[in-house]
C-alpha cells in the first residue's frame, strides 16, 4: 500500500512544481515596427496593460480592444481578439497616438520584416494615416494627407478593418491600390498631387464607401 501513496504523492507534488514554474516563467512581449518606424505594442488576449498615473481614451468608442470601459488605465485584451490596430491618446502623459496591435496578420502586415522593411524619410503628414468607418456617417474615411513627390505613408485600420483605397494610376510606386496586406505608399515622380478625392471601401458592408484626400504641402 505504500508504493501507491508513494508514487500519488510524487504526482501531486509534480504538478504543483509545473504549476508554480509555469506561473513564474517570464513573459514574452512582442513589439513591432511599422514600416514607417512606429512602434506598437502586440499583447495576446487575456493580457492586461496598465497605464501608471494616466488614463488613456481610445479613439474609435465602437471598437476598442479591452474589457474594460474607455477610457480606462487599465486594459484586458478581449477574448478572441484576433486583428484589428487600435489608437489611444494618453493626454495626462503627453505622447502622440500609440497603438496596440492584434493579429497575427496585423503583425505581418506592420512588421513588413522588421527594422530593415522601414521607409525610408522622408514622410508625409501624417506618416501613418488611419482608416476607419466613420461611427456618425457610416462612410468609410481616412485621415487628410499632405505631401510631395517622394513622400512616404502607410496606412493604419483604426480598430478590426478590413480596407481598400484606390488612388489615381501612377501615384505610388508599391501600386495604386492599397490594402491591410499592401499598406505602404510612396509618392511617384509622375504621382498626381492634389487628389482631392480618392476612394475608400471598407468590407464587411456595414460602411459605405468614402472618399480621402491627398494635398500637396
Amino acid at each position: 500500500m505504500k508504493w501507491p501513496i508513494i508514487l500519488l504523492c510524487v504526482l501531486i507534488i509534480g504538478i504543483g512544481s509545473g504549476y508554480w514554474l509555469g506561473t513564474k516563467q517570464p513573459k514574452h512581449i512582442v513589439q513591432v515596427f511599422s514600416s514607417v518606424g512606429d512602434l506598437l505594442l502586440t499583447p495576446n488576449p487575456g493580457d492586461v496593460l496598465e497605464w501608471k498615473k494616466a488614463t488613456v481614451k481610445f479613439d474609435n468608442p465602437q471598437s476598442t480592444p479591452c474589457t474594460e470601459a474607455n477610457p480606462t488605465s487599465q486594459c484586458t485584451i478581449k477574448p478572441g481578439l484576433k486583428d484589428g490596430v487600435y489608437f489611444y491618446k494618453c493626454a495626462d502623459l503627453g505622447c502622440e497616438d500609440p497603438a496596440v496591435a492584434m493579429g497575427t496578420d496585423t503583425l505581418e502586415n506592420l512588421s513588413k520584416g522588421g527594422i530593415s522593411g522601414i521607409l525610408p524619410p522622408p514622410y508625409a503628414d501624417p506618416k501613418g494615416p488611419k482608416v476607419q468607418c466613420d461611427p456618425t456617417t457610416k462612410k468609410a474615411t481616412a485621415d487628410d494627407l499632405k505631401a510631395s513627390k517622394g513622400d512616404s505613408f502607410h496606412y493604419y485600420p483604426n480598430g478590426s478593418v478590413a480596407f481598400t483605397i484606390t488612388f489615381a494610376a501612377g501615384t505610388c510606386t508599391q501600386g495604386d491600390t492599397l490594402t491591410n496586406a499592401n499598406p505602404d505608399c510612396t509618392l511617384a515622380q509622375g504621382a498626381t498631387i492634389p487628389q482631392p478625392a480618392y476612394t475608400i471601401k471598407i468590407a464587411g458592408g456595414a460602411c459605405q464607401d468614402g472618399t480621402g484626400k491627398l494635398s500637396s504641402r
